[in-house]
């Protein structure tokens, strides 16, 4: 039998597409801003972003809960389940992603409060629904990325990336594996350096340049 392997994270966008990329969802409404902030700081998939609410933001740790996702239903609803393989976890983000985050969240209570009986979710203020409370289908978040991208003519890249872009990217800027497993919610160490192995060994030689200078005659 072939053994099993662990994919493999290859996503070729550079840090200038990536600021081209920021440049072009500053355009966008503020749900959409914070949709794709969460995704790329917190490294959460679609379906667990889709299913953040009120008890999800921690503000005064500055921290969002991932504990929980969204099931799409074959009628068209959701339903909340576990997060993949149960595993959860809490990501710390910026004050200026937290404060984007209040206001959204402020609004949606807002809109509870004027729908009173007709909100659907009488337990739950989801970051992201529509008017009556009912939280977005994981789906529509790749929807509505597809149009992004396509609209900007930048480069094509899937919603569910910006999770490897963000893992890389912190692998780049050389945190500890053991801090970027946990904000990747993995299981285990090794699942994130099988997964990014690549991102690891292009670090790595960075790191083996560090030592050319011991090579060169010491100046003065």
């Amino acid at each position: 039998m072939p053994s099993k392997r662990s994919s493999k994270a290859q996503i070729n966008y550079n840090k200038e597409q990536i600021w081209a990329l920021i440049d072009a969802i500053k355009t966008e409404p503020l749900d959409k801003q914070v949709l794709f902030w969460i995704a790329f700081i917190t490294s959460a998939r679609e379906a667990e972003i889709a299913a953040l609410d009120d008890n999800s933001i921690l503000i005064d740790e500055c921290a969002i809960r991932i504990d929980k996702s969204l099931g799409e239903l074959s009628g068209g609803g959701v339903e909340i389940i576990p997060t993949k393989n149960h595993l959860e976890g809490v990501a710390a983000i910026p004050e200026t992603l937290m404060v984007m985050v209040e206001k959204l969240l402020l609004d949606k209570k807002k809109w509870k409060m004027l729908m009173r009986d007709k909100w659907e979710y009488p337990d739950n203020v989801f970051l992201f629904c529509n008017d009556h409370g009912r939280p977005i289908r994981p789906d529509s978040i790749s929807q509505w990325w597809i149009r992004f991208i396509k609209k900007n003519q930048l480069p094509k890249v899937r919603f569910h990336d910006l999770r490897h872009i963000s893992i890389t990217f912190l692998i780049s800027q050389n945190l500890p594996m053991k801090s970027i497993s946990s904000r990747a919610r993995h299981s285990k160490i090794g699942t994130t350096m099988d997964i990014y192995g690549h991102s690891i060994v292009e670090v790595d030689r960075e790191a083996a340049q560090l030592f050319e200078q011991f090579f060169s005659k010491k100046e003065g």
